[in-house]
Parts: C-alpha cells; structure tokens; sequence
C-alpha cells in the first residue's frame, strides 16, 4: 500500500519545487489568484475560513470606521479611501494583504500623534503600491517621500552568499511607470544601486519611516547601516519579507543588525512576513 500524504505535506513539497524553479513573486501571485478564485482552498494556504468553514476577513480599525467621526474630532487626516485605492490598483497580492495596508496608516497616524520629525523613505520601489502610502502621508505631512530603486530588477553583484541561489528578478517596472503613478507632489526618485545612491540623499537627512523592500541580504544590510543612525527617535523602520520563508537573506541581514541594538524586531501579520522597528528614544 502506498503512503498517504496529507494535503498539507503535499502543499509543503509543492511549494519547495516552486521556490526552487520559480521567481518567488510568481508563486505568491498566483497563490492569491487561485484562491481568489476559489480554485484552491484559501484556509489551507492563509487564514481565509475558520474552522466551520465560515468567511474570515480583516474588518477596517474601528478608528476609521465606526469611530470615524471620533477620528476627525480629535485632528485624524488620513484620507484613508485614496491611499487604499493605490495600494491595491491593479495588485492582487495587495487586495488580500490589508493587514499590511492597516499597520502603515496606523504608523502615519502615531507619527502624526506624537510629532515625529523627518521625512519617509523607500528602498525597493517596484511597481509603487507601497510608495503610493507613503508619498500621500508626505503630501498631507509637509515631508518628503525618497523613492529608491533599480527600477530595473535585482543586480548580480547582490547574489552572494545566503541569495547566491537567487536570480534576477522583478524587471517588469520602470522608473517612468512609477512616477506617473505615484506622482511628484514632494517626492523625489533615485535610481540606481544603493548604497552607491546614497549620495543623492540630503547629508542632514533624518528620517520618521523608512520602508526597506530589497529581498536580498546585502542591499537589506546596506540600508540599515545607512538608515538606522538616521532616524529620527521614535521613528519606524519597516523590514519586508522578514519571516515570509522566501528570502532568507532579509531575515539574516535583520537579526546579524539588530543582535547588539537596544531595539528589537516586531512582526507584523502581513502576508509577507515584515518587521518593524521603532528606533529608541532613549539610549545608544
């Protein structure tokens, strides 16, 4: 008699054979087409039904909701419906990663309470649904948003080490597609390779959020070295794809940073697997 394997282990292997032959922003995006689609089953690869089979989903925090007007009374300024619509244009992955969207509002909105000096940033653009977030908290905040990217994909001096396996990837972007989507109300793009990029930054810059989506362990490394002595205290600082399992260079290149930090991480429950950091106020 043959051995039975669960549907979870099936699944598991799956996905190992995926992560080895496929880009692994393919996988994810049809993963969440398919389930959209209901053509797998969303609760055994997310939290999408409980255990009676009933919808799940991740209601809007109550502050922009039921206490909405509670929110304005006290001097709330997101304008929540238009930084949702370019967080979720023409994304699929993005539609069902609200958790993700929900964390940088509610980011905006404690910078914003407690006064945080300093602009926003952004390493590893793409095609600009998280930039699109943090251009519109800078253009309601008087800030400026730095967007920075290949806008060409990943680099193969980058595949070194723990991504020595890794291949080149997220190519279909362009510096010119992300500008005319993201805008340039107070909002400068840099191209190129980081650090090296790095000179066209203010020498002065100090920093309130900065987002750092590169993937891979070396350019993640250079960003905290460059960033975290720039921001401002209090300060957020965003890590994709931490505990995704994708790239295990991120994970690495976070925990070897933080390891002698006062700082610790804090996972987030976006489908990727981010981090944040709030830089101390008080200390080294």
């Amino acid at each position: 008699m043959g051995r039975e394997i669960s549907f979870n282990s099936a699944l598991a292997t799956l996905g190992e054979y995926l992560l080895r032959r496929v880009p692994a922003a393919y996988v994810r995006t049809a993963v969440a087409g398919l389930e959209r689609r209901g053509l797998l089953p969303s609760g055994r690869l997310g939290a999408g039904v409980g255990p009676d089979g009933e919808a799940l989903s991740a209601a809007i925090p109550q502050r922009w909701a039921v206490n909405r007007p509670l929110y304005e009374k006290r001097g709330g300024t997101l304008d929540f419906d238009d930084l949702l619509a370019g967080f979720v244009k023409d994304s699929e992955t993005n539609r069902s990663d609200m958790a993700r969207f929900y964390a940088f509002c509610l980011m905006f909105d404690q910078i914003t309470k407690e006064g945080i000096a300093g602009d926003v940033a952004e390493l590893g653009v793409y095609r600009g649904h998280t930039a699109t977030l943090l251009a519109g908290f800078a253009r309601r905040s008087n800030r400026r948003a730095w967007l920075l990217d290949t806008f060409e994909g990943f680099r193969d001096d980058d595949f070194v080490g723990v991504d020595a396996a890794q291949r080149v990837q997220f190519t279909d972007t362009s510096l010119e597609a992300v500008r005319a989507f993201v805008g340039e109300e107070n909002t400068t793009y840099v191209k190129g390779f980081f650090p090296e990029t790095a000179v066209h930054l203010p020498a002065d810059g100090r920093y309130c959020l900065v987002h750092v989506d590169c993937d891979l362990h070396k350019p993640i490394a250079a960003a905290l070295d460059y960033f975290y002595p720039r921001m401002t205290p209090g300060g957020f600082l965003v890590i994709h794809d931490y505990a995704s399992l994708w790239w295990p260079g991120a994970e690495q290149a976070v925990d070897e940073f933080f390891a002698d930090k006062p700082e610790s991480v804090v996972p987030m429950p976006d489908i990727s697997g981010s981090v944040v950091v709030r830089k101390a106020k008080h200390g080294p």
